[in-house]
């Protein structure tokens, strides 16, 4: 569904919505992190990209199901690119889990 258009070399922040807790996470936790989950099926549920220049914020709500139909998980993101080198490329991720409707 979706399409890698650049590589996380920064940071990523993550926020739990039910422990309101904040942590700055770096690249290969977080690639670990989705190594190890179980198959899923991501939705896009809220799509918004404003770009600016060179740089283009992008801002949503997907979910996360089992292969059963069953959301598992909801977040809300906000992704940051930046065009350098001749290609767009991602600076930041601000993401935050949403409660399940």
């Amino acid at each position: 569904m979706a399409r890698v258009v650049g590589t996380m070399n920064s940071l990523i922040l993550r926020c739990r919505a039910s422990s309101l807790t904040w942590s700055i996470t770096g690249r290969a936790p977080v690639l670990d992190w989705v190594a190890q989950r179980s198959r899923t099926v991501q939705k896009i549920e809220q799509f918004d990209l404003k770009p600016s220049g060179d740089v283009a914020v992008v801002r949503g709500i997907y979910s996360m199901s089992g292969q059963d139909g069953k959301v598992l998980a909801r977040y809300q993101f906000m992704d940051v690119f930046i065009y350098r080198e001749e290609r767009w490329q991602a600076l930041m991720r601000e993401i935050a889990e949403l409660p399940i409707k």
